[in-house]
């Protein structure tokens, strides 16, 4: 009996050989990974599960969906953002609560023009009934000199009845990622998100690339 004791005193000592992780360390990395190409929420006013982010770099959302009366369940799909676009989500920031009445039913994280945003969405959080008020999360992004985001655009409204919106763009290739959030209807209910792809426009001097854009080996990149 003294020697199982002594046994169960050891395991106590030195949990590290029990094989489960300690902080810091492998199991905190693990739970990073399992962000990236993911469901995560869902997300209502309810304390406890009224917010939630991807909370990694170069990580953005690629789809989005909602349940329950008035889109009040909201889940965001965590997944890599394209090649060279890199993000930074310990330096994000969340914006100002949207709801549906206008003009502040929109929340964005682009500058001053719609197609070059200066952040990616990769977090969502609400409050009010039936997750009435609405805050995303945006991380600031870079993007390749050799490429250009070429176009950025809002996705149709949605709600419950469709369940889930995959982001895409006519006429690109993915992955995409979003980087605004609009919602319309009583309390929030539909839900439109601002999607942007990131492609290479073929160019040889700087007049093909537009105004405030120039040419940059090979491909269109903003000033």
């Amino acid at each position: 009996m003294k020697n199982l004791k002594f046994v169960w005193l050891l395991a106590l000592a030195f949990p590290a050989c029990s094989g489960v992780p300690s902080e810091g360390e492998e199991g905190i990395e693990v739970a990073q990974e399992e962000l990236v190409n993911q469901w995560i929420g869902p997300v209502s006013e309810e304390a406890g599960r009224n917010i939630a982010s991807c909370g990694q770099n170069d990580v953005g959302v690629g789809a989005a969906r909602c349940v329950g009366s008035y889109c009040d369940d909201m889940s965001l799909f965590c997944s890599p953002l394209p090649s060279g676009v890199h993000s930074n989500a310990q330096a994000g920031s969340w914006s100002a609560f949207i709801s549906e009445e206008g003009p502040n039913n929109v929340a964005n994280c682009f500058g001053q023009s719609i197609n070059q945003p200066t952040g990616v969405l990769d977090g969502i959080r609400a409050t009010g009934k039936y997750a009435d008020n609405v805050s995303i999360h945006c991380s600031p992004v870079t993007f390749p000199t050799s490429n250009y985001i070429s176009a950025c655009q809002w996705t149709p409204y949605f709600s419950e009845e469709q369940g889930t919106s995959s982001f895409s763009i006519a006429g690109l290739q993915g992955p995409f990622f979003a980087a605004g959030v609009r919602c319309s209807g009583s309390f929030c209910d539909n839900m439109s998100y601002l999607v942007c792809g990131n492609a290479c426009i073929s160019c040889s001097v700087d007049a093909q690339c537009g105004s405030g854009n120039h040419c940059s080996s090979g491909c269109c990149a903003a000033n």
